[in-house]
């Protein structure tokens, strides 16, 4: 018997805003939204009189605030250097496929896959503290610490049986505690070398992450574990050539991040966890003429694998392999790192 899912969903938001300035180089801002959401799946049979009909519905009215207060340092430093702190709600709604009942193979390694009509929305309050150093227009440092509360965060469970099939389940409560760097700082220092042409950026993160189980703790397998998905780090590096002078360009960029947890599992069968690749990736790009452009692209040139692991055994390697493009485009220059 094949089932057939019907999606519907409307959201209707309204929101205020408001901000202060202070002599003293303080700076509020303050808000909140308002958003009443209605999604709904209907998830039917074919060739059947009446049809059987699953309805999979999530209604919910949410006020979500923000709030951000900044203030200046009075230091004598080039450029400009603040401390910020930050909160704000934010939520994360059921896909179509996580409220429908309807069973489809997986793209990667054909598991079956199923909804539930019973996952509901999860709400994420976020808190951050940084310090903020902002050297010139394009140049700038921080450091920051930060928080994130889930309310029914929403995973991917793997069930026993036969086909061990995946569907989704709201954990009771999660919670991620990170530190974070960001820099972006031309080479040379100032000097007229030719260096000043050269861009360092980056940001590391290094999360701490937890999951409260709540009623669901008898049937998954892991009793404490990380929030499924949340990699304990991440790193991005790029390198950039960005002259002001020369119609020539280029970038390089580089993706590392931790062993993450993609698949939850449930009565006893291990955790799925996948090691993402790392990736390096290059452009070229040529402004030939104020109307015609050039780039070059090289995708995955490490060719790092995708792999993940079921306790001791490999069971996913995958390796999207090498690609290039070359475009020649008019009317249209593209900028460094585009």
């Amino acid at each position: 018997m094949r089932v057939y899912p019907r999606y519907k969903h409307t959201v209707t938001a309204q929101y205020l805003q408001l901000e202060t300035r202070t002599p003293w180089g303080t700076t509020l801002q303050t808000g909140a939204r308002r958003e009443e959401s209605r999604q709904t799946v209907r998830t039917f049979t074919l060739h059947q009189e009446p049809p059987e009909v699953v309805l999979g519905e999530v209604y919910k009215v949410d006020i979500l605030p923000a709030a951000t207060l900044t203030q200046k340092l009075p230091l004598e430093v080039p450029g400009t250097m603040q401390v910020r702190f930050g909160y704000g709600r934010t939520l994360n709604r059921p896909s179509l496929r996580e409220l429908s009942p309807a069973v489809y193979f997986g793209v990667v390694g054909g598991r079956e896959v199923a909804g539930d009509p019973n996952v509901t929305r999860a709400l994420i309050d976020n808190y951050d503290a940084r310090w903020e150093w902002y050297l010139s227009g394009d140049e700038s440092m921080s450091l920051g610490v930060f928080r994130k509360d889930f309310t029914d965060p929403i995973e991917t469970n793997i069930l026993r049986g036969a086909a061990a099939r995946e569907v989704p389940v709201n954990a009771e409560a999660a919670r991620n505690l990170g530190l974070e760097f960001d820099l972006r700082k031309r080479m040379g220092w100032g000097t007229d070398t030719g260096w000043e042409d050269l861009v360092v950026s980056g940001n590391a993160s290094f999360i701490r992450s937890s999951v409260d189980l709540g009623s669901a703790d008898g049937a998954q397998t892991s009793t404490e574990r990380a929030l499924q998905g949340q990699s304990p780090y991440v790193l991005n590096l790029q390198l950039s050539y960005e002259p002001m002078d020369k119609p020539v360009w280029g970038t390089v960029l580089y993706n590392l991040a931790g062993p993450r947890i993609v698949e939850v599992g449930t009565n006893g069968l291990p955790d799925t966890l996948e090691q993402p690749p790392k990736t390096l990736d290059a452009v070229l790009g040529w402004n030939i003429t104020p109307g015609w452009s050039t780039r070059f692209k090289a995708s995955n040139l490490l060719d790092s694998a995708t792999t993940a692991q079921v306790g001791n055994m490999q069971v996913r390697n995958i390796a999207a392999g090498r690609s290039y493009n070359l475009a020649l485009r008019w009317g249209y220059a593209p900028s460094a790192g585009q």
